[in-house]
């Protein structure tokens, strides 16, 4: 690749990135594949995104952390990989274009980049704007572009497992369920009330008594949360 080639694809990256970068090689070297650098005998993006996985579970980390509602560390983690894993990654890289910058050799460019390869692209880029930002900058970046990603997993920890879920953070309350049978042999349905504290706070009908009781979790949860947020304003 031409210098006025680099110089391009530079300015095209920080225009998709929305960012400024003081060190341009850093950005070039984030957008760098191993083939590409084997080819070319120049520095990969590997580094960098060894250094921007770690930034990155820290921002994640720190911002579910900061949910009082999580105290299970096993859940925590498991909110994590819902934000940070191999999938959500490459669906991020594929929303913004990243991938479309990702230099390749000769031997990747015949086929699309795989969800590894714009993973790992993301991470990367993370680094690249630790290195030449700092942390105060990276989290803010961070946080606008996982902000869906995000919100989607706080969404879904109440789906997820919802009876466990409040069994782990209300279980001083006492959490009860009790379910009937109002179907028939062809058709079973089940109507599930589960008490939190002695009193009804959410209900379900489902065609099995597991999604009953799980719906009425649910929907006691987001009462609880509602709750717990009047108390705090």
């Amino acid at each position: 690749m031409s210098m006025i080639d680099s110089k391009e694809l530079i300015s095209n990256i920080e225009k998709t990135l929305n960012i400024r970068f003081k060190n341009k090689n850093i950005l070039l070297t984030a957008f760098t594949h191993s083939s590409f650098a084997n080819e070319n005998k120049i520095r990969s993006n590997e580094r960098l995104e060894f250094l921007g996985d770690a930034v990155l579970e820290l921002i994640i980390s720190e911002k579910l952390f900061a949910d009082e509602l999580m105290e299970q560390e096993g859940k925590l983690s498991q909110m994590r990989s819902i934000i940070v894993s191999t999938e959500p990654l490459a669906k991020l890289c594929e929303k913004y274009g990243f991938y479309k910058y990702l230099r390749v050799g000769l031997s990747e460019q015949k086929t699309n980049p795989t969800k590894s390869m714009m993973a790992d692209l993301v991470e990367s880029i993370i680094g690249a704007v630790y290195l030449d930002h700092g942390f105060k900058f990276t989290k803010k970046f961070v946080l606008r572009l996982f902000n869906e990603n995000i919100i989607k997993a706080e969404n879904q920890k109440v789906i997820i497992d919802s009876k466990t879920y409040l069994q782990e953070n209300y279980y001083k309350l006492g959490v009860r369920y009790k379910t009937n049978n109002i179907g028939s042999e062809k058709q079973p349905k089940f109507e599930a009330r589960v008490f939190v504290g002695g009193e009804v706070l959410g209900s379900g009908i489902a065609s099995s008594k597991r999604q009953a009781e799980k719906t009425a979790a649910e929907v006691a949860i987001k009462k609880l949360k509602c709750v717990q947020a009047r108390k705090q304003n």
